[in-house]
């Protein structure tokens, strides 16, 4: 259980990364 939140929160911040770096491109 721990172990799934923990990659669910990994998950999530690469993708906020991701759109973060998309957003700056686009910028």
């Amino acid at each position: 259980m721990f172990v799934r939140v923990v990659s669910c929160r990994v998950q999530l911040a690469t993708s906020l990364e991701y759109l973060a770096s998309s957003v700056r491109v686009k910028k």
